[in-house]
């Protein structure tokens, strides 16, 4: 399914590999989601009786928790699915299972569920209208961000307010989009060296803290089939 990268389907399939070395719940999230706030509230809402856990709305493949001990039942659901055809998306998928077995989910609390996606694209400015709108994370779901020429990270955030007439158009809400998405592009514009540091000042003083190990590589695209 070409819409769809290798990466989209390895969070259904990454169970094989984690599951038997012990692993549970693990956060898996796309390269457009930024992180605004510490992850450990998050993890107060991981559940091990649940197989997969995400928004409690329009359910969003890109920002999830997958129990990797328990993913194999979710396969086993699939298999109880009567419905021809089948969709082959993962987020697909994975609405199938939560709709036809709704045991298997479990939401997370709306601070993780900012996924621009869900109501949020038209008017974007609209999130600092709403009440308690607190924010753990971001999600942009891709957007410009699949076309090099207009990369969300290298070009910023204000391509999401100016795209919509609702945002373009309004300054005020120029400055309501600034505080709530446009914060992205503090964390997006840091460099390592000022991430390693802030992250260092974190850790108390009787603990010496964690290594965190980075590891990235360039994808090279397959050869095109003539």
């Amino acid at each position: 399914y070409e819409r769809v990268s290798l990466g989209g389907y390895y969070r259904l399939l990454a169970y094989k590999i984690l599951g038997p070395m012990g692993v549970g719940p693990t956060l898996y999230m796309d390269t457009d989601v930024v992180i605004l706030s510490n992850l450990n509230d998050l993890m107060k809402s991981m559940d091990d009786s649940k197989v997969f856990q995400g928004s409690p709305g329009f359910f969003c493949s890109g920002f999830t928790i997958v129990n990797m001990r328990r993913f194999h039942e979710f396969w086993e659901k699939v298999d109880q699915i009567e419905k021809d055809p089948m969709p082959v998306a993962d987020q697909d998928i994975m609405l199938e299972v939560k709709n036809h077995f709704p045991d298997t989910f479990g939401p997370l609390p709306m601070e993780w569920d900012r996924n621009l996606g869900n109501g949020w694209r038209r008017t974007p400015h609209r999130l600092m209208e709403k009440k308690q709108a607190a924010a753990g994370m971001l999600h942009f779901q891709g957007g410009t961000g699949r076309n090099p020429n207009q990369n969300y990270f290298t070009k910023g955030f204000t391509q999401y307010c100016q795209r919509t007439p609702k945002c373009r158009d309004n300054p005020a809400r120029h400055d309501m989009f600034a505080r709530s998405w446009g914060l992205a592009d503090f964390y997006t514009r840091l460099s390592w060296k000022w991430a390693k540091y802030f992250g260092k000042s974190m850790i108390p003083s009787d603990q010496r803290g964690k290594e965190l190990q980075l590891h990235s590589f360039t994808a090279t695209p397959p050869p095109k089939q003539e």
